[in-house]
């Protein structure tokens, strides 16, 4: 009898580690097939604005790229520039909400996707007129949306990165001068603290202060860490 018993909870127990394997399998399938659809839709969406708003002009035989404002903004009022990253895959819209959340897991057309958009801290002036304007992203562990900068961070990108930001009325050319790794928690690359702008442990080091910085934030692999970038206007280099 306690043969029996011993018998049937093994295959009692059995059975339920297998339909705990099937169901963690079932989740993991689900996750992949979400990241695909939602990667899909991002490709999608990226493919729409620059079919709509990206003009080839021809000048002297070169090819130049230039953004439609006016179409940009009939997508979407939110659009307020464009950033740019050579020797990158960042060529994309940026967006300004009413909070830091919405674009976190919406697209530039304002529809659901996991991936986001690249979004500006709704508390920065959307001229991009303030000592420190700060750009949010996904890393998303492609180079797609801000995963780029992980590789600029690790250096493999050289030393000499600019970063363009297109407006409706002007383009302007940030130099990079610091790309390092910070705790989650910490605020302080975020707030401009002069410390952040002379640090030794970069190899983007500048002997001056910028008239103004640009700061990129995304997330880092270990996510209780994020990949911070600033980069700033100088009277000269």
């Amino acid at each position: 009898m306690k043969k029996k018993l011993k018998l049937k909870y093994k295959k009692l127990i059995i059975n339920i580690s297998i339909c705990i394997l099937f169901i963690i399998f079932g989740i993991s399938i689900y996750q992949i097939g979400k990241k695909k659809y939602y990667e899909k839709k991002s490709e999608e969406v990226e493919q729409i604005i620059y079919n709509q708003v990206i003009q080839i002009d021809e000048t002297d035989g070169a090819l130049e790229e230039k953004i439609n404002f006016s179409k940009l903004k009939e997508l979407n009022p939110d659009i307020i520039g464009w950033i740019e990253i050579p020797k990158t895959n960042i060529n994309y819209a940026i967006v300004k909400g009413i909070n830091n959340t919405f674009y976190l897991n919406h697209d530039v057309l304002k529809n659901y996707n996991i991936y986001g958009s690249i979004f500006m801290n709704y508390q920065n002036k959307s001229d991009f007129t303030d000592n420190n304007t700060i750009l949010f992203g996904h890393n998303t562990y492609k180079d797609t949306i801000f995963g780029e900068l992980i590789k600029l961070q690790e250096g493999k990108l050289g030393n000499d990165i600019k970063i363009i930001i297109h407006t409706e009325f002007e383009k302007q050319e940030y130099q990079v001068y610091a790309a390092y790794i910070t705790e989650e928690s910490d605020e302080n690359p975020l707030n401009k603290q002069e410390k952040y702008f002379q640090k030794n442990d970069s190899s983007f080091v500048m002997n001056q202060i910028p008239k103004k910085t640009l700061t990129l934030s995304t997330c880092y692999y270990d996510k209780t860490k994020r990949v911070i970038i600033h980069a700033g206007i100088f009277d000269e280099l």
